[in-house]
Parts: structure tokens; C-alpha cells; sequence
């Protein structure tokens, strides 16, 4: 049985980003530090300034830094609507 991924966008006003799959996501939301994982609960939420973490559908964690936004999370795809990322 193959491992569950989740879709990873990434769209700032200029570009898009990232667009990759990856096993979980670690998002920096105001609240604080949220993991979104395959088949997660519907989430919106606001983006807060910091790191995104996920870990690669093909291995190896990688990270970029966003400066706010907002996200929302599906049972299959997390985007990130961010003001910023580098």
C-alpha cells in the first residue's frame, strides 16, 4: 500500500511558489505551530510569520520562511496563501 501524501501550494501576490507533494506540513498559523497531515480536517486559518516545515513525498525535510497570509487545509492539499515566502 503506497504511504498517504497531501498537496503542497504555495502562492504569494507574485508567483506561485511551491507546488510538490509531501508526507506532512508543518504550518506557523497565529495560533500557533499546526501539522496537517493526509485525510486532516478541513482547517482556515490565519498565517503567521515563521518557518514551514514539510517533509518530501520522495524524503528529506525542507523549509521556507513565510510573513503571514492565510492557509487553508483539505483532506488532500494544503495551500498557502502567503504575503511573502522565501
Amino acid at each position: 500500500m503506497p504511504t498517504p501524501v497531501i498537496a503542497l501550494a504555495v502562492v504569494t501576490p507574485q508567483r506561485q511558489v511551491l507546488e510538490t507533494e509531501a508526507l506532512w506540513v508543518e504550518i506557523p498559523a497565529t495560533s500557533g505551530q499546526m501539522r496537517a497531515l493526509p485525510e486532516h480536517a478541513p482547517t482556515l486559518g490565519e498565517l503567521g510569520a515563521g518557518r514551514v516545515r514539510y517533509e518530501a513525498a520522495g524524503g528529506g525535510e525542507q523549509s521556507f520562511e513565510v510573513s503571514g497570509g492565510f492557509f487553508e487545509v483539505l483532506a488532500d492539499k494544503v495551500t498557502l496563501l502567503a504575503d511573502a515566502a522565501s
